[in-house]
């Protein structure tokens, strides 16, 4: 009778072990990686922006742009800070609220911050290589906890050497990354483990008969 329970109940471990992978799986949590091509949305309040680092000679200009290339906000920020703008160095610019809903940006909008580089007359945006002339990510997004961001960019046609590290900025509160569908390794393993279970219970029926 012992032998029987144990194998009419043989399965319970291994249901046990499956609940702790699905619980333990994380659903859609972001990579701690920089995520190229990444965008931001609007996560509502104001928006402090600061300029890190400066590793390219050219003049970037950064501004907020619609998806398509328009320019919606003018901002006073330059890499360099060579034109008597905000540059490394300086204290965080403040881009009020009232400034961000009045171009027509409302929160859970993506707000797409875009580099024009004078000194090759060509424009940058964060989001994918499809909004850039040469059809290239020129961004990339590190999301560093607690609403706080770095940007790093490309400002070179083709991408240059590709390290991100042209014109680095630091965006502090008001933002955040996009809603993130859950990852399908979940339910695959959920549906995996259904499957193991039927199977199973067909094969301790089969020998309940016998």
């Amino acid at each position: 009778m012992i032998a029987n329970i144990a194998r009419q109940h043989r399965w319970v471990p291994l249901v046990i072990i499956l609940c702790a992978l699905l619980v333990g799986l994380p659903a859609g949590q972001a990579s701690a990686d920089p995520v190229l091509g990444g965008t931001l949305v609007y996560a509502g309040g104001d928006v402090s922006i600061l300029v890190i680092d400066a590793a390219a000679a050219f003049h970037n200009f950064l501004d907020i742009y619609s998806p398509g290339g328009t320019m919606l906000i003018d901002l006073p920020i330059e890499n360099h800070g060579d034109f008597g703008l905000i540059g490394v160095g300086d204290p965080p610019f403040t881009l009020p609220a009232a400034t961000i809903a009045g171009a027509g940006i409302a929160p859970g909008d993506e707000v797409v911050f875009g580099i024009f580089v004078s000194d090759t007359g060509f424009t940058y945006l964060m989001g994918p290589g499809s909004r850039n002339p040469d059809g290239i990510e020129h961004a990339k997004v590190d999301d560093l906890g607690g609403g706080l961001f770095h940007v790093g960019f490309e400002d070179l046609f083709g991408g240059g050497d590709l390290d991100f590290d042209d014109t680095l900025f630091e965006f502090r509160g008001g933002l955040r990354v996009p809603s993130r569908v859950p990852a399908p390794a979940p339910l695959v393993l959920l549906g995996a483990a259904l499957a193991g279970l039927a199977a199973l219970e067909r094969v301790r029926r089969s020998s309940v008969k016998r």
